[in-house]
């Protein structure tokens, strides 16, 4: 299930008075901060030779797209750890709205 924010909670990151050229930064920001933890969290689960097999592998990767998909057939789990970051990424975002 893919955790999406809704209109409101774009308005609130203001992304409504953003350039499309704008979004699609801070977007981009935003889905490297997840993939980054869930990054973080798959390696947290290796321990030092699959570390370093994964570092190997990572490098031998030539685009972003590449290293996404190696990530999903070798560790399955990854994107488990996508979704989680996302939602929790949302639930805090949440959180904070109803603080603001």
């Amino acid at each position: 299930m893919s955790t999406q924010l809704t209109q409101e909670q774009m308005q609130v990151l203001g992304m409504g008075v953003m350039t499309p050229i704008q979004r699609e930064n801070f977007l981009e920001r935003l889905g490297k901060m997840v993939f980054d933890s869930a990054l973080i969290k798959l390696l947290e689960t290796l321990n030092e030779d699959q570390v370093h097999a994964l570092n190997h592998a990572l490098e031998a990767q030539e685009s972003y797209q590449g290293i996404f998909e190696y990530l999903q057939v070798t560790y399955p789990q990854f994107m488990s750890y996508m979704e989680n970051v996302q939602e929790r990424f949302v639930s805090e975002f949440m959180s904070e709205m109803k603080v603001a």
